[in-house]
């Protein structure tokens, strides 16, 4: 991504005060001809700045594995953001937003059949579910501590 070049927005600023001047002499074909030209410059300038689409977050089985535990803890999706758990996550995974983490919380509400679960749930989140849904929040909170120390070191 290349910042937008100052002759650009210099060239941009000219020619909206010509419009300017072209509209107090009442002349709005020069006006919009004018007009036109300067938008031209700021779509380029615009689609200059536009960032590069990332690839898509594949979860780990650690990742899920804090995401669960921080599903089982929190009953809603907005309570888990200040907990330290997902802090250290996304600390430690910088291509995992907090919406994205939101979302993998929501998978699992579904399969806990609570309020705002998503429905679109990976086939790792259900076994991940399976074969923790019957631990408590301590034995989660102990496997998410392991996980989350696993992902820093990698």
């Amino acid at each position: 991504m290349t910042p937008p070049t100052y002759p650009d927005i210099d060239l941009a600023h000219k020619i909206v005060k010509s419009a300017y001047e072209e509209s107090v002499k009442g002349n709005s074909e020069k006006v919009k001809d004018l007009l036109l030209e300067c938008l031209v410059i700021f779509s380029k300038i615009h689609s200059e700045q536009k960032p590069t689409k990332t690839k898509k977050h594949k979860w780990s089985f650690d990742e899920e594995v804090v995401g669960f535990y921080l599903a089982s803890k929190y009953s809603d999706t907005s309570s888990f953001r200040a907990d330290s758990y997902a802090k250290r996550l996304l600390r430690y995974r910088s291509t995992i937003s907090m919406g994205s983490l939101q979302m993998l919380i929501q998978n699992f509400y579904h399969l806990m059949k609570k309020d705002k679960g998503l429905v679109s749930v990976s086939k790792l989140a259900k076994e991940i579910h399976s074969k923790y849904k019957s631990h408590s929040l301590p034995k989660l909170q102990l496997l998410a501590d392991e996980a989350l120390n696993r992902i820093k070191t990698k």
